[in-house]
């Protein structure tokens, strides 16, 4: 007889930790060695991948998200200037990470945060929100500097002061 899902983790002892229980094709639960978990999330428009790899103190965090392309020179010297000097200033003042530069030249966030154990959902969200709280006011400034992300369409309401809806637009993105 196979045994539900509820019975199963009535048996175990709390807390749960992330990465511990398994589904077989069945569909009864096993428990497992922690082992690395990777999945994806949105936060304020932006697609962000995420790594949890275990360690013997509890697991590490990594999150990655592909901001925006660096700016051309031809888009404006004082713009990619600044953009750069934005990305470098993070690898010292971001808490939890930086921006980087990959090999096509797309801005991306790049956080890390060691989880002790155990490791249990609260914890993971935690730690990612924590990340994402630090990270929050250095992406706004590099999407200030990067400059609008995305016109508004045409005969679209802008609010009482146009100006203002496309500056939000810039450092929060589009739909935020």
């Amino acid at each position: 007889m196979t045994q539900s899902s509820l019975r199963f983790l009535a048996h175990h002892p709390l807390p749960l930790e992330v990465g511990t229980i398994a589904m077989r094709p069945d569909g009864t639960a096993e428990w497992r060695d922690r082992t690395a978990l990777n999945f994806t999330f949105d936060y304020v428009g932006t697609s962000f991948t995420a790594a949890i790899e275990p360690t013997p103190e509890g697991a590490r965090l990594q999150l990655d998200a592909a901001l925006a392309p660096m700016p051309y020179s031809a888009e404006g010297r004082d713009r990619r200037r600044d953009v750069y000097a934005i990305v470098a200033a993070s690898q010292g003042g971001l808490t939890h990470g930086q921006f980087t530069l990959d090999s096509q030249h797309q801005i991306h966030l790049v956080s890390e945060l060691v989880i002790g154990s155990p490791v249990t959902p609260v914890a993971l969200v935690t730690a990612a929100t924590r990340m994402l709280i630090a990270a929050t006011p250095w992406v706004a400034l590099l999407r200030r500097h990067l400059g609008p992300v995305a016109a508004p369409p045409p005969g679209a309401p802008l609010g009482p002061n146009p100006a203002m809806a496309v500056a939000s637009n810039a450092v929060m993105g589009p739909g935020a």
